[in-house]
């Protein structure tokens, strides 16, 4: 006798066509019933089955390769005189417990179709379907249906409404759908804001400018880009010097994954991540027989690829026929510009045309960011197509955690799931912080979260906690043990006690210090500090980030039988700023740290040269860049477990670097050199600690030769590795490690003990 059955499906299934599959499920088989999405998941009622329930899920999971993960509940229902099957409106009557949809790039399918002239959508740039394009970028509301995205301003045409409700469509319920008829459009204007043509003649002119040497703006996904000829050394010193970016390196968008491994050496892994619907940057090694600007990436060997996002990345890449320079639209250390209105008034001075569309964002994202290394991808920033991040992370109560004021990402828990957003940037900017707010309230307002209570950075005067009210309950996580736990996570490693090493720039300490090496026998609620970096002044605080001379002097500075005369031959400094560098050193007011970030930019300052970088952690990327893996020989440290905390002594290794630099011998050898001396000590200190697994943590860990050097020798069957993954290993993977610790802390301790305090410091 024929049953009927409803069925919850929980997991990442909106946005993706969901529920035109199961319509196409019932229909095939002539089930009536309804489906709809919902806060919780997406609700399926059938009738008339015959067949039992275990069948009917098995069946229902080949629908749709995303339902093959799905959770689905299913429930016996009471029997109805339905004869058809319908979608019907979603329903908003609790807190959301699916995952937001994220940002897709255009599939096969419609570029396809873009590109054939008997299709409606030829040349319709913002083409997508239920399988591709804007989501998070466009979602003003959960559940996901157009009626809650910026789209809703756009009345579809009848051509669109037929593809949009058809069963034998492909576009049906595809809630981004949209054509030349009903919008939205695009359009192309001078930089004084004058429109020039719409539609293709846009793309025409955007590319004719960008073969000429022009910089032309985009309005993308989540927000606008900067597009260059990566061919054209004048057009790209041109976009740098408008840009005000100095040295850090630029993304190459390629057409096509053949014209990618010209440019580029895929690995399996980054061949995957770069043909992923989330359509990253992938960080990979360059190949050099491909004539590009030198100042695309100066000094180093690798380069960022992307492929094309939408129809338009994809136009103007035919079009110009050569790949481009893509980088975020904004002058450095800016937010991401947005809004039409606001690109020309703030991009103007950068970009010789602009290409814009009509769709409203409602939430900016920069391009996500990630790099193969040690077997594994390795997200650096997580943005458009990877944030929300779900994390797998159970939160009992609402927890909001505000990360940490350089590249900033809030990470927010509702009661029934955990994300971590999209990154911010560095809170150092105004307007940065504006951005911040905005993207806290957006994420409490999209997760409908009313949260108990706050996560912050353990540092006393972190910015983070000065844009919110006072009074609000806020639990203070110390920074490196928060790194740690974000790895725990990463490995669904929670519930047990693990060694982390946590390796960054700086971070502050419980014992009011900089850390940046710390290496901890942690739980998700507390840790005991076993080994540390041996301290060392950091002569005039912040300004020794952008200015590694002074770290070297501090650090040859403790070395015996290194003369004054020495340090200002290796250091390149004249004896006058020498001078009151080491005056300074002694200093009472100035701060000490144990960072190891900090001793890679000053070691890079003594192989690789004198000269102040261009952004946070170059001086480290061009010390990994010249690395001679052919090179014999190692660095030693020194582990001095005498002491408590132990100490991971570098003056050993220093002592022999400068032997090497006395030999002339060459930087590629002393780099590789270092990088060994750097993970030998690692596993050393690793074995003089309890038998646990091992993560590892911090933004010194975004290093690939280093990653590489520790998981090389790892034993198969030893301990476990933890290694970095999805949750980006810097800064801006911080507030993941913070909403675990707290949510761990409620449970272990209640909630009348943890608002308003910090955790705790020890096991």
């Amino acid at each position: 006798m024929p049953a009927s059955y409803q069925l919850l499906i929980q997991g990442a299934v909106q946005g993706q066509g969901i529920r035109p599959a199961l319509a196409r499920f019932a229909e095939a088989r002539n089930l009536a019933g309804r489906v709809c999405n919902t806060s919780q998941g997406v609700l399926l009622t059938l009738h008339g089955v015959r067949i039992p329930a275990v069948q009917l899920e098995r069946q229902i999971r080949t629908a749709h390769p995303a339902l093959a993960e799905a959770a689905i509940h299913i429930d016996e229902h009471a029997a109805s005189a339905e004869t058809d099957f319908r979608i019907e409106d979603s329903t908003t009557d609790a807190t959301t417990s699916v995952p937001v949809p994220r940002d897709v790039a255009i599939c096969p399918e419609c570029l396809s179709e873009f590109h054939s002239t008997s299709d409606r959508r030829f040349q319709y740039g913002l083409i997508s379907c239920t399988r591709c394009g804007p989501r998070y970028s466009i979602i003003q509301g959960m559940p996901y249906d157009r009626p809650r995205t910026t789209l809703a301003e756009f009345p579809l045409c009848s051509a669109c409404r037929k593809d949009y409700e058809s069963p034998d469509r492909r576009r049906r319920h595809a809630q981004s759908i949209g054509c030349s008829s009903c919008g939205p459009r695009i359009w192309v204007t001078d930089r004084l804001g004058h429109q020039l043509a719409a539609d293709d003649t846009a793309c025409q002119i955007a590319a004719l400018a960008l073969r000429e040497g022009q910089i032309v703006a985009l309005r993308g996904v989540g927000g606008y880009q900067l597009l260059v000829d990566a061919t054209n050394e004048p057009a790209v010193a041109r976009l740098r010097q408008r840009k005000r970016r100095v040295s850090k390196p630029f993304a190459i968008l390629c057409r096509t994954v053949v014209i990618s491994e010209q440019l580029g050496v895929l690995d399996d892994m980054a061949r995957q991540s770069l043909v992923d619907p989330s359509n990253p940057i992938v960080i990979v090694p360059r190949r050099w027989s491909r004539s590009l600007a030198a100042g695309i990436h100066p000094g180093l060997n690798d380069i960022g690829i992307m492929l094309p996002t939408t129809a338009v990345h994809d136009r103007l890449l035919e079009l110009a026929d050569r790949p481009l320079v893509c980088t975020s639209g904004n002058l450095e250390g800016s937010p991401l510009v947005v809004d039409v209105r606001e690109a020309l008034s703030e991009l103007s001075g950068i970009a010789d045309l602009q290409v814009h569309h009509d769709r409203p964002i409602r939430h900016s994202l920069d391009d996500s960011v990630v790099r193969s290394m040690a077997g594994r991808s390795v997200t650096i920033r997580c943005g458009r197509g990877m944030a929300p991040l779900p994390l797998n992370l159970t939160i009992s109560v609402p927890i909001v955690a505000f990360g940490a004021f350089q590249k900033a990402a809030i990470a927010c828990g509702n009661g029934f799931q955990a994300v971590l957003g999209p990154y911010v940037g560095d809170l150092t900017d105004l307007s940065t912080r504006d951005r911040w707010q905005h993207s806290l309230r957006d994420l409490l307002e999209l997760y409908q979260a009313e949260p108990a209570v706050y996560a912050a950075d353990g540092h006393p005067d972190d910015i983070t906690r000065r844009l919110l009210p006072k009074g609000l309950p806020i639990v203070d996580v110390w920074h490196h043990h928060a790194h740690i736990v974000a790895g725990m996570l990463e490995e669904n490693w929670l519930d047990e006690a693990v060694i982390g090493i946590a390796a960054d720039g700086q971070g502050f300490g419980p014992d009011g210090h900089l850390w940046g090496c710390e290496v901890m026998e942690a739980t998700a609620t507390g840790f005991q500090r076993l080994a540390t970096l041996r301290p060392y002044a950091l002569p005039g605080g912040e300004a020794a980030v952008l200015d590694p001379g002074r770290v070297a002097v501090s650090l040859l500075s403790q070395l015996s039988g290194v003369s004054t005369q020495e340090i200002a031959e290796f250091t390149g400094l004249n004896s006058r700023r020498l001078e009151a560098l080491t005056a300074s050193v002694g200093i009472r007011t100035t701060p000490w740290t144990s960072s190891l970030g900090r001793l890679f930019d000053a070691v890079a300052w003594l192989i690789v040269g004198n000269r102040p970088p261009g952004y946070v952690g170059e001086p480290a990327a061009l010390l990994e860049a010249v690395c001679d893996r052919a090179a014999t020989g190692c660095y030693e440290w020194e582990l001095r477990t005498n002491q408590q905390p132990w100490q991971l002594d570098w003056r050993p290794m220093l002592v022999e670097l400068l032997r090497d630099r006395r030999r002339e011998v060459l930087p590629g050898v002393m780099a590789e050199r270092f990088h060994r001396g750097v993970a030998n000590v690692m596993r050393n200190v690793y074995h003089h600690c309890p038998p646990r697994p091992l993560v590892l943590g911090g933004g010194v860990f975004q290093n690939r030769r280093l990653c590489e050097l520790l998981a090389m020798d790892w034993p198969a069957n030893g301990p476990r590795l933890g290694l970095p993954g999805n949750i980006p290993p810097n800064d801006s993977g911080l507030a993941a490690g913070q909403l675990a610790i707290v949510s761990a802390l409620r449970r272990q301790y209640g909630s009348s003990t943890v608002s308003g305090r910090k955790e705790n410091a020890c096991v």
